[in-house]
């Protein structure tokens, strides 16, 4: 089981997630080079007990990459999300658009 964070979503306007932007998450650190998976691929991990789980992470002002809220799936098993908590920039509607 690896744990990546999310650092960018692609979300069309009024549609779900369609894919993000992840760092390979190690030690606390995140890796340098972001690469792409499909909300599909992490609702498959997130579904298997022994898949590769998630969180959302943003740069703090030292411009490291700060680990921020973890990515569930919605109770109907469909899609990712965060629970809402006192960090607003740390949801996943709240990460920058996909550039990866």
């Amino acid at each position: 089981m690896a744990t990546y964070w999310i650092t960018e979503v692609a979300q069309p306007t009024g549609e779900p997630i369609s894919h993000v932007c992840v760092r390979s998450a190690t030690d606390g650190r995140a890796s340098d080079t972001p690469f792409r998976l499909s909300r599909s691929t992490i609702v498959t991990d997130l579904s298997n007990p022994n898949g590769d789980r998630y969180w959302t992470a943003t740069r703090g002002y030292d411009k490291a990459w700060r680990k921020g809220a973890e990515v569930k799936l919605t109770p109907d098993g469909k899609f990712i999300t965060t629970e809402g908590n006192n960090v607003v920039r740390d949801n996943l509607g709240s990460l920058p658009d996909c550039t990866c």
